[in-house]
């Protein structure tokens, strides 16, 4: 696994980074995420770093040509701050199992955090373009597997949830329905109404 790549760690300041590497030419960063781990690659970078791949990765070049342009105000302004909050609401929590604030609206608010996040800006490159068309087929995929495998964690649990939230974008029928719902489970001020029945699942 990994031949012909060396182990070493980058004292980055606040962090040391653990970190495998090997060929030649342009660098190529290949990132893993929450539990997994660097062996993730173990096909794809010594693929990358074959000779008969130099070639390409030298002739990487960015696409600076420009497929929209938004510099009027408030639009502009507007854009950025559904920017920056669709990157806030990507960050990563790892809460227990409950059916709460954006969760029980969609399934996966970080994924479509990312999603605005890829697609809400003033000024679209084409290298822009293909960066979110490649990242929203990235989360098209990881959705899925991640579907699988939390059905398979959570049994019942999860399946009687996804029953009822939807993955990314709830309809308006979903919205006024849950919204009713929460209404009569909860009096003044939020409060649950005596009586009223907890739905949330418990994971």
């Amino acid at each position: 696994m990994f031949k012909g790549f060396r182990l070493d760690r980058v004292d980055v300041g606040e962090v040391v980074l653990r970190v495998r590497y090997g060929g030649a030419g342009a660098p190529v960063v290949l990132l893993h995420g929450h539990p997994r781990t660097h062996t993730t690659w173990h096909e794809v970078a010594p693929r990358l770093a074959a000779p008969r791949m130099r070639p390409t990765m030298r002739r990487w070049r960015p696409v600076p040509a420009v497929v929209w342009r938004v510099e009027a105000q408030p639009w502009s302004g507007l854009l950025w701050t559904v920017y920056a909050l669709g990157w806030w609401t990507g960050t990563y929590q790892s809460p227990p199992f409950r059916d709460r604030w954006l969760y029980a609206w969609i399934r996966h608010p970080m994924m479509l955090g990312l999603l605005v996040a890829f697609w809400a800006t003033p000024r679209m490159s084409v290298g822009h373009l293909f960066f979110a068309a490649a990242g929203t087929g990235y989360i098209a995929v990881g959705l899925h597997f991640e579907e699988r495998d939390l059905r398979r964690q959570l049994g019942d649990v999860y399946r009687e949830y996804a029953d009822r939230v939807p993955a990314l974008i709830p309809s308006p029928a979903d919205l006024a329905e849950r919204s009713g719902a929460r209404g009569r489970r909860t009096g003044p001020g939020g409060r649950p109404r005596r009586g009223a029945p907890d739905s949330s699942p418990r994971g």
